[in-house]
């Protein structure tokens, strides 16, 4: 006994649709954003992130630094308070 080798393949059709035939999927939105550049004066056009769009795959799960000015004077803050622990 040689095992499955000892039947022929069977035939079988085709086990995917055609894409014609699939039922068109609409698309979902996934992220809504508005960004303010200004402290909230002045707001860019809403962006909105939809399951049908082709996005390129992130290269790195990190997000860049936010660059308002509170995260920026957080940022600074912080980097004044290291550099005086080190010079001690």
């Amino acid at each position: 006994m040689t095992g499955l080798s000892e039947f022929p393949p069977e035939r079988r059709p085709e086990f995917l649709p055609r894409y014609e035939t699939l039922p068109q999927i609409v698309p979902v939105p996934l992220l809504t954003l508005q960004v303010s550049r200004d402290g909230g004066r002045i707001w860019d056009d809403t962006q909105t992130i939809s399951s049908g769009d082709s996005l390129d795959p992130l290269s790195d799960a990190a997000w860049p630094p936010c660059q308002c000015p509170r995260c920026r004077a957080e940022e600074q803050a912080v980097y004044r308070q290291e550099r005086r622990r080190s010079r001690r």
